[in-house]
């Protein structure tokens, strides 16, 4: 197994904490991907033999799911971003703490914008799982409706209030209206807890 530790790309680092990027990995061409979005920044190797305990609340640890899903509880308080499979099921492991989830393929296009949204304590989820959940979507036997999903979706990519409604074209108080309504129905606060939510009553 690999373990690597990088200075978080430029630009991930918005939410002020001076963190370094922790890959776990058997897959070569993985790292090799990441390594694309991180060199020429100097690295340093965490040893792959008890990498949990030298993994701190600075870092941000990305590896695929299976090598992360037995040491998730020793991560708690550390954003990790997993690389899946398309067909994983997000609410079981949102529900393990992973604050966002990339599939395999989408790494070299995602892992920028997922930095910089686990880092601010937001959740990301790569589009492709998304619209594969979308259809499932629920809470509590109040399905959401088709605009709300859609609302919720551009949530998972970062988008703020005003730019999802260049995107769904429609005003900004009628976004607020739909993200009211969802976190209604997901009976949640935020944002955040709108999308763990969303994903544990979906299937």
């Amino acid at each position: 197994m690999l373990v690597e530790r990088w200075p978080v790309p430029q630009g991930a680092e918005q939410s002020g904490r001076g963190c370094s990027l922790v890959l776990v990995t058997e897959d070569g061409v993985l790292a090799g991907w990441v390594r694309e979005q991180v060199e020429p920044m100097p690295w340093r190797w965490v040893r792959a033999v008890n990498w949990v305990a030298q993994v701190t609340p600075q870092d941000v640890v990305l590896g695929e799911l299976d090598l992360l899903w037995g040491q998730l509880p020793d991560l708690v308080g550390v954003p990790v971003v997993a690389v899946v499979e398309a067909s994983v099921d997000l609410g079981a492991v949102l529900g393990q703490g992973v604050a966002g989830c990339i599939i395999r393929s989408g790494v070299r296009q995602q892992l920028g914008l997922a930095l910089q949204m686990v880092l601010a304590g937001q959740v990301y989820l790569s589009r492709e799982l998304l619209q594969r959940w979308l259809p499932g979507w629920s809470a509590r036997g109040e399905r959401l409706s088709r605009r709300e999903q859609e609302v919720l979706l551009w949530l998972t990519q970062g988008e703020a209030n005003d730019q999802i409604a260049q995107r769904l074209g429609i005003t900004v108080a009628t976004v607020k209206a739909h993200l009211t309504s969802i976190f209604s129905k997901l009976q949640v606060q935020n944002r955040t807890q709108a999308i763990v939510q969303a994903m544990r009553w979906g299937g």
